[in-house]
């Protein structure tokens, strides 16, 4: 059975609370498992992102969040703690289809940057600098994705179905 729950402000916050506490963590935990070969591919591909920014599409996007946020992450150990993070994995989604479907892409997107800074610190082995990185890039994406989530409804107000619709009288 489904349940269908409103994403309001207050929702994606805790949402995004869950990711702050616990994505971090996975990461590190993780670090020593991410095979370096994946690791400097995912690298190679920020890099050519952030050469041709905005000249991207969502689907390029999409992969370079899934290269941190999933594919990163799902070298934790801790398996308790991916299935905890599944749930606030929805957050990700979010930008993805709004950006570049209802929006222009952003002049200024730091995301890869951000998403390069962690794999930097990765590089070198350092993975309390990664997921104090990773923290930070989590924190400051609230706000952006609060701000589309807002223009979204502003802009496209679906229609009220029939079967929905109050009787006029």
């Amino acid at each position: 059975r489904w349940t269908l729950v409103p994403l309001d402000e207050g929702r994606m916050r805790d949402l995004h609370d869950i990711r702050v506490a616990l994505e971090p963590m996975a990461l590190n935990r993780a670090a020593p498992f991410i095979p370096p070969v994946e690791r400097h591919a995912m690298t190679h591909r920020l890099e050519e992102a952030l050469a041709v920014y905005p000249d991207l599409s969502v689907e390029a996007m999409d992969d370079l969040e899934t290269d941190l946020h999933i594919t990163c992450l799902g070298y934790c150990p801790n398996r308790e703690l991916l299935i905890a993070l599944r749930r606030a994995r929805f957050m990700l989604n979010v930008s993805k289809h709004i950006i570049g479907v209802s929006h222009r892409m952003p002049a200024d997107e730091p995301f890869i940057a951000e998403h390069l800074a962690v794999f930097r610190a990765l590089d070198v082995d350092d993975s309390e600098r990664a997921a104090e990185t990773l923290r930070h890039h989590i924190t400051v994406s609230l706000p952006k994705v609060i701000a589309r989530v807002a223009e979204l409804r502003d802009a496209h107000r679906p229609e009220m179905p029939v079967y929905a619709a109050p009787a006029s009288r």
